[in-house]
């Protein structure tokens, strides 16, 4: 069997490796490019004494060797310590940024380990993890959906965000505008189920053309939307009521008499949610 410990360094009292309890067959594969520097492109294996050759037969093949110096530098900080110490460096380093996430994610479920530097966020069922990823790109922040590492025939809807590589307070902003734009995705999946179960297409025919009439609809959507939102997500405090309701107006546009959008035209709305409402 293969074991891959390129990240066994983040847990501060990992198990023994199976290396060490079935070492004739298993190959140990680990680097420090993962622990140390992301340019200190240096692995190693250990592998039961039968399989060498093959394995010296895979290099030769493919990355042949790494550069003399790259690898007197990896071996001189293996013997001093200094491997050791920049380990539990980016340890530290990652426990601060999860703490960071936890902080700012603390209304959404996520799956995580204290000292990892990523975390996933599992989403409403209403949601899809790709539109939420692609308004994310608008904002210049990348995710991952689950798709890539699924192993399922349907992947959840999930997204998965990287922790390093930018600074604490870009991290700390980006988290942010992550959880915004779930909670913004949310509440519009939770009013599109809404729309469904309260008959949206039956409603209307008895609001007529009074303004009062759809005013009273797009109440009655909001509040049913809130409540199921409030109910699934639990600590969430959703700040953004207003823009939301801002945009359930807009996504009944279709169904508006010319006398609503009148009484309504100098309603507020958040033009960087109109993208949005196609989820509906």
């Amino acid at each position: 069997m293969d074991e891959d410990a390129a990240y066994a360094f983040l847990a501060e009292d990992p198990p023994a490796p199976l290396a060490a309890l079935a070492p004739e067959t298993t190959v140990y594969v680990s680097g420090l490019s993962k622990s140390v520097a992301t340019g200190l492109r240096v692995g190693f294996v250990a592998a039961p004494r039968q399989c060498v050759p093959l394995i010296e037969r895979a290099i030769r093949a493919t990355t042949w060797n790494t550069a003399g110096v790259m690898t007197a530098l990896a071996c001189g900080w293996l013997d001093d310590g200094t491997v050791t110490r920049l380990e539990i460096e980016k340890r530290h380093d990652a426990m601060v940024r999860q703490s960071i996430a936890a902080e700012v994610l603390s209304g959404l479920r996520s799956v995580s380990h204290p000292a990892s530097y990523f975390l996933w966020l599992p989403l409403a069922e209403e949601v899809r993890a790709d539109l939420v990823a692609m308004a994310l790109v608008r904002k210049h922040i990348s995710v991952s959906t689950a798709e890539p590492f699924a192993t399922s025939e349907h992947a959840p809807h999930a997204i998965r965000l990287a922790l390093g590589s930018v600074d604490l307070a870009t991290l700390r902003q980006a988290l942010e505008k992550v959880r915004d734009m779930v909670g913004t995705y949310t509440y519009l999946g939770v009013l599109a189920s809404s729309q469904r179960k309260l008959h949206l297409n039956t409603s209307i025919t008895g609001v007529g053309s009074h303004p009062a009439g759809w005013r009273t609809l797009v109440q009655q959507l909001e509040g049913h939307a809130r409540r199921t939102h409030q109910r699934r997500c639990g600590k969430i405090v959703y700040r953004q009521t207003q823009r939301a309701a801002a945009v359930t107006a807009r996504c009944i546009t279709r169904f508006q008499p010319p006398a609503y959008r009148r009484d309504e035209s100098r309603r507020t709305t958040d033009t960087s949610l109109s993208t949005s409402s196609h989820v509906l």
